[in-house]
């Protein structure tokens, strides 16, 4: 039940001209741009999932893990996150509110376990089966909020889903480096940057080879509290803002933007450009002070305080409720509205789409290639084009980003390169999103559609890929993270509206949800198929050693390699959707200018 428009009153005066006038008067308590504000915070949420390589290192270390085992888990999440076929189901039957409000409690479940896991209170022998079970529930319940957040945009905005998607999807880039200054700041635990590289000096290759170490047993000291932090992150926060993410309902006129429209967009976006500077400049100065080790007494704090303050922009727009009063207007004795009234819709200053005729749904848009249903779309060559750009666009990226403390580590990487690299992941995965989301329905209306620039994506990861292959350094690391980042941030942003421009609604929680289930192939392909096992041949190649690590470039360059050609590879899928879907796009575009 939506309670959109409440204290509605009607008032009919005869003039004394002959004509009637009618004033309405009503609150509107709901509009489409709660979702966004919702959206924010909850693909911030489901974010989480990147924050991995921040405490893979020590999880590793104090869970007794090896390689194999941590590629393992790691892969059971992000199983977790991309299994998204049930999340799917609920969303066409029960909405985005009761599906995301879900979604939260799965999540604050599954990282509370985790944290249990990691404090001592379960069998030592069961720990790596039982963390990849509390990862696949954990990462499970963050694909529960991000569902229904991109079916609420491209619903709410039909016209502008590229950029309504792209400006929530932000939030899933930036959620490593923000929750980094926030778990610092409040709980500690910044690490020593200034440290030995694992694999570098002679002193520490000896004792990396010493075999008769002791250093076996699982260190459970209080558990990793960044994990409790998740948890509470997801059942408080994650609850709050399910409450305000919804549908529009079917007599609302979800109108293309106007000016008063796009200056909120875009203000929002601002929001995110100084969420994301910011996190830069705090995370760079970070890590200045902690190779020196001169730390102001309370900055960590200060940092984090100041973050909270920013994030508080959504919430802001969340309690603003509208109340505009109904318009006048003269209307004669025939019923019928002189031609210049349109009655507007709740967006402020926006542009409004016609008023239908009396048989006509209002809101209703003509935004979708077909409307299949869910065996419709499975058997045509549009869901297979899509699924495999989302394989391309998700998989090698996965793998970097669960493994990048270990490539780091190889490459002779301090815990500062480490940092950097981990910056750089939430900067350009973020910045993907801002461009591909600005920039894709201004360059479809010019030729090149969502699928081009899906294209370019494909070959850009392709590109990072083979970067990394060649890395011989940490500095080169940052530079294919670069490339890697930005790609997958793009290809988030551009699956969804594109999977919308094609399938319709009827169907498209379950649609949706199985085109996202091709990250969750791809990545046990690549993380756990290909890099996990390189690993451990290239380790056995150089000997058994206690930190279970192995040591130079080649210990990952096959797999970056693998990762290149699949990418370059997959670049068909969207050629091929380009040359099929260039005439609907080219309607599209031509209706709505």
């Amino acid at each position: 039940m939506y309670h959109v428009v409440s204290d509605y009153t009607e008032t009919r005066q005869r003039e004394k001209d002959g004509t009637l006038s009618v004033e309405y008067r009503y609150n509107i308590n709901y509009d489409r741009w709660k979702s966004i504000a919702a959206g924010l915070y909850l693909e911030f949420l489901a974010g989480l999932i990147y924050a991995f390589p921040v405490y893979s290192g020590r999880l590793k270390s104090s869970m007794n893990l090896s390689q194999v085992g941590l590629s393992n888990i790691s892969t059971a999440g992000t199983i977790g996150g991309n299994f998204s076929i049930v999340a799917g189901i609920f969303l066409d039957q029960l909405g985005p509110t009761w599906t995301s409000t879900r979604g939260a409690r799965i999540a604050s479940l599954g990282f509370f376990l985790i944290y249990l896991c990691t404090a001592g209170l379960f069998p030592v022998d069961a720990v790596p089966v039982l963390l990849a079970c509390f990862y696949f529930i954990a990462y499970q319940g963050l694909t529960w909020m991000d569902m229904p957040t991109v079916a609420a945009q491209v619903t709410n905005f039909p016209h502008q889903k590229g950029l309504a998607v792209g400006l929530v999807k932000t939030q899933f880039g930036l959620a490593a480096s923000a929750i980094v200054i926030l778990s610092v700041g409040f709980f500690g635990g910044g690490g020593k940057l200034n440290e030995t590289p694992w694999c570098k000096g002679t002193e520490f290759q000896s004792q990396l080879f010493n075999t008769t170490s002791s250093e076996t047993a699982i260190e459970t000291s209080g558990g990793i509290t960044l994990l409790l932090f998740f948890s509470l992150l997801c059942i408080i926060i994650g609850s709050v803002a399910s409450h305000f993410l919804k549908y529009t309902p079917p007599t609302f006129n979800n109108g293309m933007l106007g000016k008063g429209g796009m200056r909120k967009m875009y203000l929002n976006f601002g929001f995110v450009g100084l969420v994301m500077a910011y996190c830069l400049v705090v995370s760079l100065v970070k890590i200045e002070w902690y190779k020196t080790g001169e730390i102001p007494e309370g900055a960590d704090l200060i940092f984090a305080i100041v973050q909270v303050f920013l994030y508080l922009f959504p919430f802001f727009l969340l309690l603003r409720t509208k109340r505009r009063k109904g318009q006048t207007a003269g209307v004669a004795d025939s019923g019928e509205a002189p031609e210049d009234w349109l009655p507007k819709n709740s967006d402020a200053e926006d542009l409004v789409t016609e008023v239908p005729s009396d048989n006509e749904v209002v809101g209703a848009t003509v935004s979708s290639m077909y409307d299949f249903s869910f065996k419709e779309a499975l058997l045509s060559i549009e869901f297979w084009c899509l699924f495999f750009i989302f394989f391309g666009g998700t998989g090698a990226a996965y793998m970097t980003i669960n493994q990048l403390t270990q490539i780091n580590v190889a490459l002779g990487g301090t815990a500062a390169d480490k940092a950097l690299a981990v910056v750089f992941v939430g900067l350009f995965n973020c910045l993907g999103r801002i461009v591909l989301g600005n920039i894709q329905d201004f360059t479809g209306r010019c030729g090149l559609t969502r699928p081009a620039l899906c294209v370019f994506v494909m070959f850009l990861m392709g590109t990072g890929q083979l970067i990394l292959a060649d890395a011989t350094s940490p500095q080169d690391v940052v530079v294919g993270v670069g490339f890697t980042a930005f790609a997958f941030g793009s290809t988030w942003c551009l699956i969804g509206p594109t999977t919308s421009d094609i399938v319709g609604k009827k169907a498209f929680g379950k649609i949706f949800s199985s085109v996202s289930m091709a990250a969750m192939g791809s990545t046990v392909v690549f993380n756990s198929l290909i890099a996990g096992p390189n690993y451990a041949a290239e380790l056995s190649k150089q000997g058994e050693n206690v930190k279970k690590t192995c040591c130079g470039p080649q210990c990952y360059e096959s797999a970056h390699t693998t990762a290149a050609i699949v990418s370059f590879c997959v670049a068909v899928a969207p050629m091929v959707l380009w040359c099929r879907t260039r005439t609907y796009y080219k309607n599209l575009y031509a209706a709505n200018k």
